[in-house]
């Protein structure tokens, strides 16, 4: 059962609201209608919340598999510099008053600063990211008490898949396109959720194991691009294959080469 913290409540409102309106900003009619851009928004923000609560379950599974636990939040950075005194978090001054970041928030920044800058017709879905959290107790009996870089992998990884996975559900069920929207929603965020920068589960992935990586990307990359031409079983078929050609093309020119 996962069972959630108000802090990671909290961060599922700002990650689901901020999403929400990267991709309802600009809905697409010529002329703003209130009503109609409240329903909108809504449905996105349902479509928003389920798809991070399914990307979250999705480490939670493989964390516990692996006798961890994680912590969701919002993205940003701990530090903006080299400097090693220079970390978050940090106390500033908005209007008078004092604010204590926890974190640079570089995830709800750039994707209002996009949002804005293109009148809501680039986004950018990078805004969510996750603690690991050792549990000592649960780690007994296994060789190395930290998470193994290779574990690492596996647990960010476990995100962007398990959303790609009720993507491709969605496309399967998709015959009258009632799910069209969360499709596409869908394809950007886990797009930018594999993109290797700080904190992300892509850059998670990169560091944690480079072949692995190599996979994952590819078949992430491959499967959203044919999603939306082809069928969910060719889909996957392609997918795999293009993703194991790039393993093994990788390990023989990298690794054994």
């Amino acid at each position: 059962m996962f069972i959630y913290t108000k802090k990671e409540v909290k961060s599922f409102l700002i990650a689901s609201i901020l999403l929400s309106f990267v991709f309802a900003f600009n809905d697409g009619r010529d002329v703003f209608e209130l009503a109609y851009w409240l329903s909108n928004f809504a449905k996105v923000f349902v479509i928003v919340l389920i798809g991070l609560i399914v990307h979250d379950m999705g480490h939670d599974f493989v964390v516990r598999k692996q006798g961890f636990n994680s912590e969701f939040k919002t993205w940003g950075l701990k530090k903006l510099n080299l400097k090693a005194h220079d970390t978050f978090p940090k106390e500033v001054k908005f209007f008078g008053l004092k604010i204590k970041l926890e974190q640079f928030p570089l995830g709800v920044l750039m994707a209002l600063g996009v949002m804005l800058f293109s009148n809501g017709k680039l986004y950018w879905a990078a805004v969510s990211s996750y603690n690991l959290i050792k549990i000592k107790a649960h780690r007994i009996g296994r060789k190395f008490e930290d998470v193994t870089d290779f574990e690492q992998a596996k647990i960010a990884f476990a995100g962007p898949f398990a959303l790609l996975l009720l993507t491709i559900i969605f496309k399967i069920f998709n015959s009258s396109g009632m799910f069209d929207k969360a499709i596409f929603i869908y394809s950007v965020m886990i797009v930018y959720d594999m993109l290797p920068l700080p904190e992300l589960d892509g850059f998670k992935v990169f560091m944690g194991s480079r072949p692995f990586f190599v996979f994952s990307l590819l078949f992430t990359i491959v499967a959203i691009l044919l999603l939306h031409t082809t069928s969910a079983f060719v889909t996957l078929a392609v997918s795999l294959l293009v993703a194991i050609v790039a393993l093994v093309a990788y390990m023989y020119y990298f690794i054994y080469k």
